[in-house]
């Protein structure tokens, strides 16, 4: 009884650190995704300033 407990146990422990798992790194794929998001965004504002500075010249 004890051991089919445990084995259970053990069986729910794996699969809640397997999904914990795979939600961190979903977390984190999305996260990575945000900041290209923004680097880019910052790149082509910086690349319109500079346009928009030479213009003004």
């Amino acid at each position: 009884m004890q051991e089919s407990f445990e084995l259970a146990q053990s069986s729910t422990e794996r699969v809640l650190r397997r999904r914990t798992l795979k939600v961190a790194r979903k977390h984190n794929e999305q996260k990575q995704r945000w900041e290209e998001t923004e680097e880019t965004k910052e790149e082509s504002s910086t690349a319109e300033t500079k346009i928009t500075g030479e213009n003004e010249d």
